[in-house]
């Protein structure tokens, strides 16, 4: 093969460079006796040596090369099949650039058979390592020693272990692989000469390009993008609105990223029933209540008496409701929801069996009791109940806990969550087989060329320290934003499922924790023109369009700019007005509750300032009217853009 390759690495030695260039050649480096360099296939020559000639010998396993393979964890070429055994060239082999080249490696060495074999024997000297000697009409490679005692006398230690290989185009390359990039080029065809020096220390690495043509001499010097695995890695929290990075490496800056989600539980304030049930037995049903406030019920009751939980008993104000939160399928002698008079225990409404009480109304504060009954004799599993009291105008039904939050009384913590793409773009830039995978600053991958063989390309597998990176919890499922074209490309997931590594083109589906690969698959002869791959792994089964990894998606945020300054909150006062600017054109939420003992007819309003609550500006027609709990939740204010200045003068006016 006529090749042409400059690279050079001054930590490699001279006699590590030849047998590189013999391996690639398909042979091995030998000195002849005439004191010349010769490289020579295994079985260029062969002797033939009768078995009686052994004082004592030892025959091991058959061998038959029938494939060879080379796979530095970003480059792999392989020619053959796996029938027989493989020939493993080595990955710190600098000179392997191709697949031309293990075709001709696989042609030199296909079909060869040999045998293991350990014995001593007379010899002709002129047997070189690595020819074949035929012993017994079988084929074994001659290695070993051999000294003179009157005539030569060969120790054949010809001993060949069939060595197991994991087999992967992730593994982590070596050093001499990141080495093996920097390059003196000469370009005869367009008369240049390109150099590049190195100088690596244990944090730092330099690199200096020298270009030399007819024009003249041009240098520059640049940096090398590295994988912050090649560092000193650097873990610390921080608070506040100014993070510094106290304890740097002196490595070029790649790139700096924040991760997570901030996100806040909300609560409306709809439900206006307070659990303040404990867990308890009552003849036998077991109610468990939960930190959510539901309730589960299980056990059997085989008693003469009905079993109950008291959710709550208190004064319920004038107006119409609706209960709601038994699970569906209950009955009036089963299972049920019920909201009663106190001392009369007479039922307000009807029962809920499943599909809420139906509208009641009361015209006096009356006071109630809400619990769940389970009819003697019956056995319950696993009941969940919800219970929750609502005004008649609010047609939501879902569950929510008692008391609107964040507030004073009920405090949402705000949780840092991660991205919602959970799958990181871990490899940079590469031409692999002809294709040139492009790495976009989104994180998305360009693809580019004609595949001069099936190429895989890493995505998400730290090729430095050969591991997969995203972290899938057990018993879940996940959704992989898939991309293919018949007989072209194609993007696959590969985890651990009961044990077994399992592939996936779209859902993921786990057993135990595990972590996942994902790599690009491009089939031999496919032509790719400005192919994008966009990596994603989200959670749940439904198809989400590409993010970015691990980018934020900040919900309602914002500051409350309600400060009334108010120093006696009990002081009987008809209104409190409190000024606050609002921007023309932007929209705000109006959400709270007030304490009092008189709430009805009670209204909230924002009004342009010095003007009354009737004449002003919001999408929420006259005023917000409080219900019969005090409270506003989530009403949209939106400014009205008839004002000219960009900030208008507003008061919150609450009557």
């Amino acid at each position: 093969m006529n090749k042409e390759i400059a690279v050079y690495d001054n930590t490699v030695s001279a006699r590590t460079y030849l047998s590189y260039i013999a391996e690639q050649a398909g042979g091995r480096a030998v000195i002849g006796r005439d004191g010349k360099l010769y490289i020579k296939t295994i079985g260029e020559s062969s002797v033939t040596l009768p078995l009686k000639l052994f004082k004592t010998f030892k025959w091991g396993e058959k061998f038959k090369i029938t494939r060879v393979r080379y796979d530095d964890g970003i480059q792999l070429f392989e020619k053959g099949d796996t029938t027989g055994n493989t020939v493993y060239i080595s990955q710190d082999n600098m000179y392997i650039v191709d697949q031309d080249q293990i075709n001709n490696i696989y042609n030199a060495l296909k079909g060869l058979e040999f045998y293991s074999f350990e014995g001593e024997s007379i010899i002709d000297p002129a047997l070189d390592t690595g020819d074949i000697v035929v012993i017994d009409g079988k084929n074994v490679i001659y290695q070993g020693s051999m000294q003179f005692s009157g005539r030569w006398i060969a120790n054949i230690e010809s001993k060949i272990q069939c060595k197991a290989k994991e087999e992967t185009t992730t593994r982590t390359p070596s050093q001499r692989t990141i080495n093996r990039r920097v390059e003196s080029n000469i370009n005869q065809i367009d008369g240049k000469i390109t150099q590049l020096t190195e100088e690596t220390t244990e944090n730092t690495q330099k690199l200096t390009k020298v270009e030399q043509d007819v024009n003249g001499i041009t240098s520059k010097v640049s940096s090398v993008e590295q994988s912050v695995e090649n560092i000193t890695k650097i873990e610390g929290t921080a608070e506040g609105k100014n993070i510094y990075i106290d304890d740097a490496s002196a490595e070029p800056l790649i790139d700096i990223m924040l991760e997570g989600e901030s996100q806040q539980a909300t609560r409306s304030g709809k439900n206006l029933l307070d659990n303040t049930a404990t867990t308890k037995i009552s003849n036998g049903i077991t109610f468990t209540v939960n930190s959510d406030k539901t309730v589960n019920v299980n056990g059997t009751n085989d008693t003469s008496a009905n079993s109950s939980l008291i959710i709550n008993r208190y004064d319920l104000s004038p107006g119409t409701y609706i209960l709601n939160g038994c699970p569906s399928g209950g009955a009036s002698n089963t299972y049920r929801l019920a909201i009663q008079e106190t001392g009369s225990y007479s039922v307000l409404g009807s029962i809920d069996i499943g599909n809420g009480s139906g509208e009641f109304t009361i015209d006096t504060t009356t006071s109630v009791q809400i619990a769940i009954f389970i009819q003697k004799g019956l056995t319950i599993n696993n009941l969940l109940f919800k219970p929750m009291l609502r005004e008649a105008t609010i047609a939501d039904d879902t569950y929510e806990q008692y008391g609107a939050s964040p507030s004073t009384d009920y405090i949402s913590k705000i949780e840092n969550l991660e991205g919602e793409n959970i799958c990181p773009s871990l490899n940079t830039t590469r031409t692999i087989n002809g294709v040139t995978f492009t790495k976009n600053k989104d994180g998305s991958y360009t693809l580019n060329g004609t595949a001069t063989a099936e190429t895989n390309y890493p995505i998400n597998v730290n090729t430095i320290t050969n591991t997969r990176t995203v972290l899938l919890k057990a018993n879940s499922k996940y959704r992989m934003l898939s991309s293919y074209e018949s007989g072209k490309y194609t993007t696959q997931v590969f985890y651990l499922k009961n044990n077994v590594t399992t592939y996936s083109s779209s859902l993921i589906e786990t057993v135990e924790e595990t972590k996942a690969g994902m790599y690009i698959r491009v089939y031999k002869n496919a032509v790719l023109e400005n192919v994008t791959i966009y990596p994603q792994i989200t959670k749940g089964e439904e198809y989400k369009p590409y993010v970015p990894y691990n980018s934020l998606k900040f919900k309602d945020e914002g500051e409350n700019l309600y400060n009334d300054n108010i120093d006696n909150y009990n002081k009987p006062i008809d209104y409190w007005i409190c000024p606050v600017a609002l921007e023309q054109g932007e929209i705000y939420k109006l959400s709270g509750k007030l304490k009092g003992t008189k709430m009805t007819g009670c209204v909230v309003a924002v009004v342009p300032y010095g003007n009354s609550y009737s004449e002003f500006k919001d999408v929420v027609y006259r005023y917000t009217a409080l219900n019969t709990s005090g409270v506003v939740s989530n009403r949209t204010i939106t400014v009205d853009s008839s004002f000219t200045p960009p900030t208008c003068s507003h008061s919150l006016y609450i009557r």
